[in-house]
């Protein structure tokens, strides 16, 4: 139990700052929003918030009408935000699906399996991490870290040398896609500014 309380500290310490690490939780997330923004996607394509009438009443309270309009006017912050998270969850997929493509096809212009052309690239390029390195990191961030340097060193040169590997991984990925032209095409959602009444 102290192990894994330590582990986890560690990975929260070392992915702060520019110490990050690659969110490993992002099909959950992708999952639990996509479930809430799809139909609230399907209108932004058109740039419609609503079904396109408005005055559709949705609720009604004895004999009082609640309309769409008024619905969406109560959760429009909340709209926005969930719009923004699954533009990102949608450019984080793209990005994924492309860097999967361009390794792949890399991979097999050198007759290679992917995993073993990714191997080959990274070869030497990740920087080993130090005993050093290490205990200056220990040093720097030792307010949040409990525990004593002797009983974390390996865990936390572990973890420091994970964020390398990514490091490194990337600088290769983000070369294959240059030589590939990747272009993301997808737009951020755009923020409606109500004009009507106002002077053109």
């Amino acid at each position: 139990m102290e192990k894994s309380r330590m582990a986890g500290s560690l990975r929260g310490i070392v992915a702060s700052r520019r110490y990050r690490l690659l969110p490993i939780l992002l099909a959950v997330c992708a999952a639990a929003i996509l479930m809430v923004c799809t139909s609230w996607s399907a209108r932004a394509q058109s740039g419609d918030e609503g079904s396109g009438d408005t005055n559709k009443v949705v609720a009604t309270v004895g004999d009082h009408k609640i309309t769409e309009a008024e619905v969406d006017d109560q959760i429009r912050p909340e709209i926005a935000g969930w719009r923004n998270r699954l533009y990102q969850l949608r450019r984080d997929a793209i990005q994924k699906i492309a860097d999967d493509y361009i390794i792949d096809q890399a991979a097999k212009k050198a007759g290679m399996a992917p995993d073993k052309f990714m191997e080959k690239q990274l070869a030497g390029k990740s920087v080993k991490v130090t005993d050093k390195e290490a205990k200056d990191f220990y040093d720097s961030h030792k307010n949040r870290i409990p525990q004593p340097y002797d009983q974390i060193k390996a865990p936390l040169i572990a973890a420091l040398q994970r964020r390398n590997d990514q490091e490194a991984r990337q600088k290769v990925i983000a070369r294959l896609r240059e030589d590939n032209h990747v272009k993301m095409m997808i737009e951020p959602p755009r923020l409606k500014i109500a004009t009507k009444g106002y002077p053109a």
